[in-house]
């Protein structure tokens, strides 16, 4: 049988960063859209696993973008 790699401790120095075009790229999408829509509101949730916040997320993601 096969072990469980849930029991698994992973340091967060061994993962991978995210890098510096990854921010870049999410400031140019922003830029975009500016000229496209009269209001634009940026958050960044930490954790999605509130039931709540995904019914928000899900709501918005209808008429975004």
């Amino acid at each position: 049988m096969p072990k469980s790699k849930r029991a698994k401790v992973v340091h967060l120095t061994k993962t991978p960063k995210k890098g510096k075009e990854l921010t870049l790229r999410l400031y140019a999408n922003i830029r975009a859209c500016i000229p496209e829509y009269p209001y634009i509101y940026v958050f960044s949730v930490d954790n999605m696993r509130n039931n709540h916040l995904k019914d928000v997320r899900s709501e918005l993601a209808s008429d975004s973008r």
